[in-house]
């Protein structure tokens, strides 16, 4: 079985190169689609820098915009690291701290974030399957019931672990200073309007590189299967980006067989954030904060030194102070 499938995925890819090498306007519609998928990957950190700035400002800190992107793009480092995503929140909570915005603006920021960008998500996620959910769910049926025992584990793992931080966390009274985020019917318009650019321009980009390719396929169930793999990863621990998880999904699930569309599509979402907060944080925010740990550590290494050579030579005049001599600053002067 497995032999087959890797048989009619070489078929596909073969007779792929051979149209394009034959059409040339399906090699400029391809060009065109990764410049598309390039346009939307800015907009969607424009669209994120943007409500990050308001936000932070709506708090009572200020951050400039190479910090807002440098902080997003450290988000996605994290995110892409870590498993269900949870490193990206405590990574942009560092990054803000970097920064230099106080605590009480950054955790109110990150809130109000959270807060605008929830409701957005599950709207449009909520539309794409009423758009396309029966004629996904036909598509990926075999592929979902195939996969169902360990899809639902870690559901139920997922949940367990969520009502358990939950009933830890009751009780317990906020050490954190906060302050009222001046959620303004404005401000929350702005910050509604980013999360639908964020989500649309996230979710568009694999259709957009599907329909570059000519590939024969419902670009409606693409954009709920892209959805699906990209804001999934929220519930249970999908690996973001591992490549072989998502190929086998998407190839069953939205019939999309070209790897080099599911390489480029990760590349897109989940390498090139990783790569631009990597690069971005080890020339703004690593750097300079372990140039001053290091210093901090030097000096206060120089201070125990010195601390231990001076006991050491009080020590030594110790005598001398016990017998009165003038060369101890211990002894008495001589009258």
């Amino acid at each position: 079985m497995g032999r087959r499938a890797s048989e009619a995925v070489h078929r596909l890819r073969r007779d792929s190169r051979r149209l394009r090498a034959t059409d040339p306007a399906l090699t400029g519609r391809l060009l065109l689609s990764h410049a598309v998928a390039v346009a939307l990957l800015a907009a969607d950190y424009a669209a994120r820098t943007i409500r990050l700035r308001r936000l932070v400002g709506a708090a009572g800190g200020s951050i400039g915009r190479f910090d807002a992107l440098s902080v997003n793009a450290w988000a996605d480092l994290g995110a892409a690291l870590t498993p269900m995503r949870i490193g990206g929140e405590p990574a942009r909570l560092a990054g803000l701290r970097l920064a230099r915005v106080p605590l009480g603006a950054s955790v109110t920021a990150l809130a109000a974030e959270v807060a605008t960008a929830a409701p957005i998500t599950v709207l449009i996620g909520a539309l794409l399957v009423q758009l396309f959910g029966v004629v996904w769910w036909r598509t990926a049926g075999a592929t979902v019931m195939g996969g169902g025992r360990l899809y639902l584990i870690s559901l139920v793992a997922a949940i367990l672990v969520a009502v358990l931080a939950y009933r830890a966390g009751r009780g317990r009274r906020p050490t954190v200073p906060t302050r009222s985020a001046g959620l303004t019917w404005g401000l929350a318009a702005t910050c509604a309007s980013c999360a639908a650019i964020n989500v649309a321009c996230r979710v568009a980009i694999l259709p957009v590189l599907v329909w570059g390719s000519g590939a024969s396929v419902h670009l409606g169930v693409v954009t709920l299967g892209a959805f699906v793999m990209i804001f999934g990863q929220l519930l249970t621990p999908v690996p973001a980006g591992a490549g072989v998880v998502d190929a086998a999904y998407l190839a069953g699930g939205a019939g999309v067989t070209d790897v080099g569309i599911l390489l480029a599509w990760r590349g897109y979402t989940t390498v090139f954030g990783a790569l631009l907060g990597a690069g971005l944080a080890a020339f703004r925010f690593p750097v300079r904060a372990a140039g001053r740990w290091v210093l901090g550590g030097l000096a206060e290494l120089l201070g125990r030194r010195r601390g231990v050579l001076g006991d050491e030579a009080i020590e030594d005049r110790a005598p001398c102070a016990a017998q009165g001599g003038p060369e101890s600053p211990l002894g008495q002067p001589d009258s």
